[in-house]
């Protein structure tokens, strides 16, 4: 078998029988940067075959070079993967960032945020949103959908809400989430989201089954209404985006 060329470090010794060692952070075979304390950080082993190396190599060079749209069609169109566990863990491996996103990003304008529709299939969507400093969108729910929200860039704050008697959200609890964190939305959830920093924020979204029926709260007006499926999470300037509203002190249908 082929060796890697150069010293051991951390304390990991060549085996023998199989040859092999590191130097540095690099990887000797692709240049890639090594895991700590994994080894290679593409071969996923300290010691491989060049020809194995080689294929993991080619696979991952592929992947990379997919659009946005072939990695979360192949990453999200298994339906097995509609669980919350195994949807993030698939969203994970499909390895996006922001320099994926980057050129995909839409400006608010005179909304919270900018929304961009990455994939939708008929029982899932992926979104990325763009949250200039300062932004903030309405507290609202996600019908009858849940889903997960991965911070990309920026300080995210996550504020959840109950409603109160008279159907009216209040705040529960507040949280930071900054760079690479992860929030879960449930079936249910009356949330919102913001960006308290100066610098941008931007997010990606991933929601079963794709969202339809989401209500918007104002709680200024003690009032909410259901939009159209194209409409973000804001009160709707244009009255043909609203599909219902009322007072909630009047819908007893509303999630407590």
């Amino acid at each position: 078998m082929d060796s890697f060329a150069g010293t051991p470090r951390d304390g990991h010794a060549s085996d023998s029988g199989r040859g092999g060692s590191f130097e540095g952070d690099i990887c000797s075979y692709c240049q890639e940067p090594w895991g700590t304390g994994r080894g290679c950080f593409m071969c996923g082993a300290f010691l491989v075959r060049r020809a194995q190396h080689e294929r993991l190599r080619s696979r991952v060079n592929g992947r990379r070079s997919e659009s946005v749209q072939d990695r979360l069609k192949r990453a999200l169109g298994r339906i097995e993967l509609h669980r919350p566990r195994s949807l993030k863990a698939s969203l994970v491996r499909c390895q996006l960032g922001i320099r994926d996103l980057e050129p995909l990003l839409v400006e608010a304008g005179p909304f919270p945020y900018g929304r961009h529709l990455l994939y939708q299939n008929q029982g899932i969507e992926s979104l990325v949103m763009n949250w200039p400093s300062g932004a903030e969108c309405a507290p609202h729910d996600h019908g009858s959908s849940w889903g997960w929200v991965h911070i990309l860039e920026g300080e995210a704050e996550h504020s959840v809400y109950q409603l109160d008697v008279r159907g009216v959200p209040r705040v529960r609890r507040k949280r930071l989430v900054r760079a690479g964190g992860w929030l879960f939305a449930p079936k249910g959830l009356i949330h919102s989201m913001g960006n308290p920093t100066s610098n941008r924020l931007v997010t990606l979204h991933v929601y079963v089954p794709c969202i339809t029926g989401m209500r918007v709260y104002d709680p200024s007006r003690c009032a909410s209404c259901v939009v159209r499926d194209d409409c973000g999470a804001w009160w709707p300037a244009d009255d043909r985006q609203i599909v219902q509203i009322s007072p909630p002190s009047s819908a007893g249908d509303l999630p407590r």
